[in-house]
């Protein structure tokens, strides 16, 4: 059985990608529920809570984004055995190699 080798550029382009869309995402929902939120409440502690949540997203977002860049710059080498050359992300279970 021949390895499924993971071409290092191409897995991080796909995580890159990957991330882009999953902040970008989160971003457009969180701001689109402010806004709603904001325009049918304007109740000053319902606007505290949302800008606490929001911090908070995007707190969770940008320590996603690190560990997954610290993951894939810095687990490949180390972590690689004869076997496997790249490393499973830990946020994003993208397609790794397999053993034969």
């Amino acid at each position: 059985m021949r390895k499924i080798v993971c071409n290092q550029a191409a897995c991080l382009a796909s995580k890159a990608t990957i991330i882009i869309i999953i902040t970008t995402t989160t971003i457009i929902i969180t701001t689109t529920t402010i806004i709603i939120i904001i325009i049918i409440n304007t109740n000053i502690i319902n606007i505290i809570i949302i800008i606490t949540t929001t911090i908070t997203t995007i707190i969770i977002i940008i320590i996603i984004i690190i560990i997954t860049i610290i993951s894939t710059i810095y687990l490949p080498m180390p972590l690689a055995s004869r076997h496997f050359k790249s490393v499973p992300i830990l946020p994003l279970p993208l397609p790794f190699l397999l053993q034969d």
